[in-house]
């Protein structure tokens, strides 16, 4: 789809800091920007790229349908084969005033497909503005009716797609019925159940390996069975693997993925109570082993933890479930030795915490009532202060209750999301702190003004994806997707 200067004028009013003299003449193509019929934003299919060559001794406009059907040039042309190159295939570099992206000579300035280089997509309903994609908040698409809304669901970003899995519906009833989310497209499709699909339940976590999700523990919603069982779930086969029963059931754990195996830290029991230690799960082997918990943090409520790649950081949290301290943690999972760090920020629980490419970053936490407006970040040795200007402020992050971070690239994190101390409520913006700046940006608030409380929140690499969860009375299965 082309979008006239009248169009890329409204669009530059909703980009900050883009002139709008400079889009007057400008054409800005969005192949995203598309609504199926069904209600999901999706892509437009390219093949045969008729969309913009149309067919042999025609003009353009002919090209491939949603379903790759064969497109019909328009002025009586011959519409290209779907999936297929157009039939005058080739690009001459030497003509192409912008790059050639296989045999099609594109604007890697504006379009949608190739935004800044070639296959370099941006996300549906997202236009390429001068080799970038659009930023900000977007909605995220229906999902579809057989998909109810729910609360404290496992998710994790599982390669190209968010995976949604589990929770609690609005009865109160565990669920044991999934969805994949494609943030490129915009569309939702269905996770098989077979027989070695997980039970019902709340608070389960999964972990992406790279070919396999692994769903493990969680419970009950009545909080009377806590579950040490759990299952992969292949996405290209959509077809689910048993796991081997784990040392202990705990309901919530930090999941990662370490490069051969998964950890599974911390958690609470059904009566709320922390958990101490961890265990490793191997894939391969669909066995676990225990991890040590000499020289580690203990059983502890709300930590800020991260993984850096190579180890896991701990800061704060609830020692034993009340109370809170300032010591700080780094497991090294290849070693399984736990190091005590040097303490971090002051005493608190329900910090954001967040590796950003090269440093431990810890902002924001409760110290019982009050509310902690600062931040630290470890790297090396020693922790170093983050500035208050500009910090999101009056929030903390209860464990997967609310407040959601990334790192957006090298030494840039996001923070969003957290519940109000003061006001027992939940808030919806947050803000971007580049380290080599020393500096933050505001995020405004997510348009729905839906809470998220016990919802998702994923990070895919381009976009943080907010979706469903308890708001006010009720359950929401609405959702939103941020670009910083």
């Amino acid at each position: 789809m082309r979008v006239k200067w009248p169009v890329a004028l409204a669009l530059a009013s909703l980009l900050p800091g883009c002139p709008l003299a400079l889009l007057d003449d400008y054409e800005i193509t969005s192949e995203n920007a598309k609504v199926d019929d069904a209600g999901f934003g999706g892509s437009v299919a390219t093949g045969g790229n008729g969309g913009s060559q149309g067919g042999a001794g025609g003009s353009a406009t002919g090209g491939t349908s949603a379903a790759g059907d064969a497109g019909a040039g328009a002025s009586g042309g011959t519409g290209g084969a779907g999936g297929s190159e157009p039939m005058d295939a080739g690009c001459d570099p030497s003509s192409c005033a912008s790059a050639c992206c296989g045999a099609e000579c594109v604007d890697t300035m504006r379009d949608a497909r190739h935004c800044g280089g070639c296959d370099s997509r941006c996300p549906a309903l997202r236009a390429c503005v001068f080799g970038a994609c659009s930023a900000g908040w977007l909605t995220v698409g229906a999902p579809p009716t057989a998909f109810v809304a729910r609360e404290k669901a496992a998710y994790v970003w599982a390669g190209d797609r968010v995976f949604i899995w589990g929770g609690v519906d609005e009865a109160g009833s565990e669920l044991d019925t999934g969805a994949l989310y494609d943030p490129v497209t915009d569309q939702w499709t269905p996770i098989a159940k077979d027989g070695h699909t997980p039970k019902p339940r709340a608070l389960a976590t999964a972990v992406w390996t790279g070919s396999v999700v692994l769903v493990w523990g969680g419970g009950d919603a009545a909080g009377t069975s806590d579950y040490d069982a759990g299952a992969r779930y292949d996405p290209a086969a959509n077809s689910w693997t048993d796991m081997a029963p784990a040392p202990m059931a705990r309901r919530a754990p930090v999941g990662v993925w370490t490069g051969t195996k998964a950890l599974f830290w911390g958690g609470w029991d059904m009566a709320g109570a922390p958990i101490a230690g961890a265990a490793y799960y191997d894939p391969g082997a669909n066995a676990w082993t225990p991890a040590t918990t000499e020289g580690g943090p203990g059983a502890v409520l709300h930590a800020a933890s991260a993984w850096s790649g190579t180890h896991f950081y701990t800061y704060g949290g609830q020692p034993g479930g009340t109370g809170r301290f300032d010591k700080a943690f780094r497991l090294d999972p290849a070693a399984d030795l736990w190091t005590a760090l040097p303490n971090g920020p002051s005493a608190r629980y329900g910090a954001f915490g967040n590796w950003d490419g090269s440093a431990f970053v810890a902002v924001n936490g409760r110290d019982g009532a009050t509310p902690k407006d600062d931040g630290e970040y470890f790297a090396g040795t020693n922790w170093a202060p983050i500035p208050k200007g500009g910090m999101p402020t009056n929030r903390f992050a209860p464990h997967r209750r609310s407040g959601w971070t990334a790192a957006v690239r090298d030494g840039v994190s996001l923070f969003v999301g957290g519940m109000a101390v003061t006001s027992a409520t939940f808030v919806h913006n947050g803000g971007k702190y580049e380290r080599a700046l020393n500096q933050w940006t505001t995020v405004p608030a997510w348009p729905s003004a839906q809470d998220h409380e016990w919802g998702v929140g994923v990070w895919t690499g381009t976009e943080l994806v907010v979706w469903g969860g308890r708001s006010g009375g009720g359950l929401t299965d609405v959702g939103e997707r941020y670009l910083p």
